[in-house]
């Protein structure tokens, strides 16, 4: 029943978030997937191409919800932080370092090129990226730094987040979380107006964790709401209309404002960001609401949406294989459109390839330790 109407099932969990999942992931792979350059030959589809890193932000909205309606459920109860730490620890961490002991470790042995094992200059990186300090490495610096770990920037966010939101959720009423997530979405963007206006480079303003607090708190603020059952029915409906066409009329005012929807552009890094994460709340209580069950709960995408964590680890270096083996010969011969999607096919069937090879011959197995940090009964 869960599966087809996009309702929880006998385990509570909702399928439809599978598919929110699958979107997002498969969002962020177009975005990496488009081909370097193509901004200059192809400007529109660059930009449609290139709009996929939103997927981002509908991760953030997704783990604000999913956290904070984990922690409501558990909290007050005997071993509230032992079971979600020890949960978050066994979810996150193997595959995680896993990732950092191949490209930090095993690449260097085995090759001295830069797309696949870190420069000498990068090399210290690793144990930053080790103790998710992604993020702070890229704001301090202002720079990408090595491609194949630049992304993880926002797994470092999420676990920052993880870090402190438990504590809160435990002292705070859920009337004051609301406020606090409030107060946490207009300080998110005030400091991406304080960074643009003092002109800091675009990585400073994309990766600082004070100004990716509004994806995170909004996603809480759906948490809250949909937890309050008497007012849901009624208010469904309205809700996810509202911030639908509120997020919409957002992106409309950075379009106008940027002539376009680059990330890097000050209408997207000052409200483009907040805009975004407001439509995907919409999107959010709309699949909560059951709509849209369709398509999210369309078994490709769940399974998708299922390794997802493993498909965005895994993306960059899948992404510099093809870039590196076989785009300048493939578009001296096809051209670029063929080029093109020959990068979004071999990215997205690799990834979801040693995706796969991930959860089966790890995450899986570390998943089923999960019993030993059962959440507490209230």
């Amino acid at each position: 029943m869960g599966e087809a109407s996009g309702r929880p099932d006998a385990r509570g969990h909702l399928p439809a978030l599978d598919g929110l999942r699958g979107i997002a992931i498969l969002l962020v792979l177009v975005h990496h997937a488009t081909l370097p350059g193509a901004e200059d030959s192809h400007p529109i589809a660059s930009e449609l191409l290139h709009l996929g890193f939103v997927g981002v932000d509908l991760f953030f909205v997704l783990s604000g919800f999913l956290i904070t309606g984990i922690l409501l459920g558990a909290r007050g109860g005997d071993g509230y932080y032992r079971s979600f730490y020890g949960r978050r620890l066994l979810r996150i961490a193997p595959a995680y370092y896993l990732f950092l002991a191949i490209i930090y470790l095993v690449m260097p042995a085995l090759t001295a090129d830069p797309s696949f094992a870190p420069p000498p200059d990068y090399r210290a990186d690793g144990g930053i990226h080790a103790i998710y300090g992604s993020n702070i490495l890229l704001a301090v610096s202002g720079d990408a730094r090595w491609r194949p770990a630049c992304h993880l920037w926002s797994l470092s966010i999420e676990e920052q987040f993880y870090l402190v939101w438990p504590l809160l959720v435990a002292a705070l009423s859920p009337r004051a979380l609301e406020r606090l997530c409030m107060a946490l979405i207009a300080a998110a963007f005030a400091v991406r107006l304080g960074l643009t206006l003092a002109h800091a480079p675009h990585w400073t303003v994309y990766a600082a964790t004070p100004g990716r607090w509004d994806g995170l708190a909004l996603g809480a603020l759906v948490a809250l709401w949909w937890r309050r059952p008497a007012d849901r029915p009624a208010s469904a409906l309205h809700h996810h209309r509202t911030a639908i066409a509120l997020g919409l009329v957002g992106l409309l005012l950075v379009f106008a404002a940027d002539a376009g929807l680059r990330k890097e552009a000050h209408g997207f890094a000052t409200w483009g960001y907040t805009a975004v994460a407001i439509l995907f709340a919409g999107v959010l209580i709309a699949a909560l609401s059951g709509r849209f069950a369709g398509i999210l709960t369309w078994r490709p995408l769940r399974a998708i949406g299922r390794v997802s964590y493993a498909m965005y680890l895994w993306q960059m270096l899948v992404r510099e294989a093809f870039r590196g083996f076989f785009m300048n010969d493939l578009d001296a011969r096809a051209g670029f459109w063929l080029t093109q999607m020959a990068s979004l096919a071999f990215v997205m069937a690799g990834t979801y390839a040693l995706a796969w090879l991930s959860w089966y011959l790890v995450e899986e197995r570390f998943l089923r330790l999960k019993r030993l940090f059962p959440y507490p009964q209230r």
